[in-house]
């Protein structure tokens, strides 16, 4: 059975220290309240995929160390096929997190290109990096999307970050690097010229998409929330998956933002993201519509 999805990027572990009273300084000890070792990177998106009922495929390195076993556990318990060449090591992220202020540290080795292990799936969509998978009249729907170091790397280049893709998803922080502009509106205009339709997310404050001229605003609704990790990838997984089921631009951004936000009821994705019948049940309190003939 072909693949819906192929989520492309660094397969990696997340260690999750939360409830802080102050982030640590050099020489001191600080005590977490909460802890959790969970999937990171790309390994959230093919998570949130999969939980939204697309047949997912993680195309990264595969690692055979102690947490590259820990990670092909979690994934197939999750329903997400790990395909890729072998990798040296396991890529590692620790967040912290005090009252208002968070801190990541991350290793890794560099990003591998991975385009012909996509190009064997066949999948109807490409989410994450998709450099070096060239656009062709039959290939899938590819969605790009980067951290705060590829951000970095293409400041004032965003030609590079985009490659093949025909949808950009960055925060408002990547946006700002990428473009050189600290409006998040203006920089999604900006970054639509040159893809078709361009996101930045916002945070507690919803998204905005332009494409084709037209600027679309959608907001999150308010709810506490845990998660340190993970909530770009989970929107990212949803408007493709709303996306995919044909949905309007205005309505795929409102249900992405909803799963996203819904989804920090926890501190990982792995434990936090909801369901497709969870999703309907959500969209239908909170007014979002769903894509024409979804069912639970």
């Amino acid at each position: 059975m072909p693949h819906d999805v192929a989520c492309v990027g660094p397969a990696g572990v997340d260690v999750i220290l939360d409830g802080l009273e102050a982030l640590p300084a050099n020489g001191e000890l600080a005590h977490a309240s909460r802890s959790e070792v969970a999937p990171g990177g790309a390994c959230n998106v093919a998570i949130a995929c999969s939980r939204l009922g697309l047949r997912s495929a993680l195309v990264a390195p595969v690692c055979q160390d102690d947490l590259g076993s820990l990670l092909t556990a979690r994934l197939a318990g999750a329903g997400v096929d790990w395909i890729g060449p072998p990798g040296l090591r396991t890529p590692v992220s620790v967040a912290l997190a005090s009252t208002g202020e968070r801190a990541f540290i991350q290793s890794g080795d560099p990003r591998p290109l991975l385009a012909t292990d996509v190009g064997l799936l066949a999948p109807r969509a490409v989410i994450g990096d998709v450099e070096g998978i060239v656009a062709r009249a039959d290939a899938p729907r590819m969605y790009a999307t980067c951290d705060t170091v590829q951000a970095h790397q293409c400041a004032g280049r965003p030609e590079q970050l985009i490659g093949a893709a025909g949808t950009l998803i960055v925060n408002s922080g990547e946006a700002a690097l990428v473009t050189g502009q600290s409006d998040p509106e203006e920089a999604a205009v900006l970054l639509a010229r040159l893809v078709a339709t361009a996101i930045v997310t916002l945070g507690a404050e919803g998204a905005i998409a332009a494409s084709g001229g037209i600027v679309a605003h959608a907001e999150a609704p308010r709810q506490a929330g845990r998660a340190l990790v993970g909530a770009g990838d989970v929107f990212a997984a949803a408007y493709v998956w709303a996306d995919l089921a044909g949905s309007p631009l205005a309505e795929r951004l409102a249900l992405a933002c909803l799963y996203a936000t819904l989804s920090l009821r926890a501190p990982s994705v792995l434990k936090g993201a909801l369901s497709l019948r969870e999703l309907v049940r959500a969209a239908e309190t909170h007014g979002v519509p769903m894509p024409p003939g979804t069912t639970d």
